[in-house]
């Protein structure tokens, strides 16, 4: 059970530091007398890195437009939100027949009585549950002209299975205060502003200093190695880098030494290798010219091949031009043989014929 008693002194605050697997009762200023007047005063919760707060509030409910007694309790967590996140409560009157709470100037006695009906009233409304987003929450108790909302919750603290995955999607390092020091691993708290910062040793980082290095999976295709200061990415077969994100270029490593041009091809090189020089790498000094005809080297040149294309091309450019200005005069020629030819045929067979009638008669 956490609990404490305080005097009226004006705005106050207190961390409280809670171990693995914590479970208590956190009640009001002073209790079980009343609350003192006038009284601003903020309890940080710390649990351990990899947990969080769950609260189990009593006898109060969330209000947008504060609370009309005055008194009302705040409870915010920094971590929530980019701007945190922030729950307004209001006691709830417990009352069934709607008439007020009693006024906190009962005795002492009539007061704890007046609490324990309160806490065995069967009527009284569900539980408020809060969880933190990460390991810390803000209780704010204030007291307004003597009114102030009594406190009765319950704590327990619960494993954060995704923590981790919460510390690497926000890429946010700052923390909420450096008292008490939030930093892990040896980590140093620096204060900056309204906020601190940790400054990680070693292989640690992000907020808190809660991961290492290889947590955040620095190596795209490779295997990590925390080393003493950082990490070292072991590099999948066809990947190289710092973070094993670039593939490796054929010809950056000079695979032909200079004895020939590298070219990229299918994922590998090929080497155009210069003149005596020949192998896969130009590693071999020719001892020897080989011979080979004049007409095999002259196809081999780019330069004779393109003048072969050319004539080939002028060859063919000038046959259709020839074909179309002789080919008309001929074709003529033997349409008119042709024709005189089948007259002559005509006229021979005329003769016979009528020569043959002549000879019948």
């Amino acid at each position: 059970m956490l609990f404490g008693t305080l005097s009226a002194s004006g705005e106050q605050q207190r961390s409280i530091n809670l171990a693995n697997k914590t479970t208590g009762n956190l009640f009001h200023l002073n209790y079980p007398q009343t609350v003192p007047s006038e009284v601003d005063f903020t309890q940080h919760l710390v649990a351990p890195l990899g947990e969080v707060i769950l609260l189990e509030l009593h006898g109060v409910g969330f209000s947008e437009h504060g609370c009309h007694k005055g008194g009302f309790i705040e409870i915010y967590d920094n971590y929530a939100d980019r701007n945190g996140t922030l729950w307004h409560l209001c006691e709830l009157n417990h009352n069934p027949g709607g008439d007020e709470a009693p006024s906190q100037e009962l005795s002492e006695s009539a007061y704890s009585a007046e609490y324990k009906l309160i806490e065995n009233n069967l009527a009284r409304p569900a539980p408020i549950y809060i969880t933190s987003y990460l390991n810390t929450l803000h209780i704010r108790q204030r007291t307004v002209q003597g009114l102030a909302v009594r406190l009765n919750a319950t704590i327990r603290l619960q494993a954060d299975i995704a923590y981790k995955m919460k510390l690497i999607a926000n890429d946010e390092e700052w923390v909420e205060g450096c008292s008490p020091n939030p930093c892990q691993s040896g980590g140093r708290c620096i204060t900056q502003k309204d906020h601190g910062i940790c400054q990680c040793r070693g292989h640690f980082t992000g907020r808190f200093c809660g991961l290492t290095m290889c947590e955040l999976e620095p190596c795209y295709f490779g295997k990590c190695e925390l080393t003493a200061s950082s990490f070292k990415c072991h590099c999948q077969p066809g990947y190289m880098g710092q973070r094993c994100d670039e593939k490796p270029k054929p010809c950056e490593d000079n695979p032909c030494e200079g004895r020939g041009e590298c070219h990229p091809k299918n994922g590998g090189f090929f080497c155009r290798c210069h003149a005596w020089w020949e192998g896969a790498r130009c590693e071999k000094r020719m001892m020897h010219i080989p011979y080979k005809p004049l007409s095999e080297r002259m196809l081999q040149e780019p330069f004779w091949l393109g003048l072969i294309t050319v004539f080939v091309v002028l060859a063919v450019i000038g046959l259709v031009w020839c074909a179309k200005r002789h080919f008309p005069e001929k074709i003529e020629k033997l349409l008119a043989d042709e024709a005189h030819r089948n007259r002559s045929e005509y006229r021979m067979f005329l003769i016979s014929w009528v020569i043959k009638e002549l000879i019948e008669v």
